[in-house]
């Protein structure tokens, strides 16, 4: 069901490791193109943000080491 001529634009997506970063933000992306571009009045809901939550930490305490194979104290930067 994903078409703009119809009146709802439903995203599903199983909570696999890379789509469950980006499928909220396909979703908000969305959104915004029609409410912006087009001129519609839009409601997203997200249900279900603490998988987008756990993504998140899971990218962020396991982060991909630099070239010489080692993560350096530099590399990440958490502002809390």
């Amino acid at each position: 069901m994903k078409t703009f001529r119809g009146k709802q634009e439903p995203s599903f997506h199983k909570w696999s490791r890379p789509q469950r970063i980006i499928t909220p933000r396909i979703a908000l992306t969305t959104a915004e193109y029609l409410a912006c571009k087009c001129g519609k009045h839009v409601l997203v809901i997200l249900t279900d943000m603490s998988s987008y939550a756990d993504a998140l930490r899971e990218i962020l305490h396991n982060p991909t080491p630099d070239l010489t194979g080692y993560i350096t104290g530099g590399q990440i930067y958490i502002d809390r």
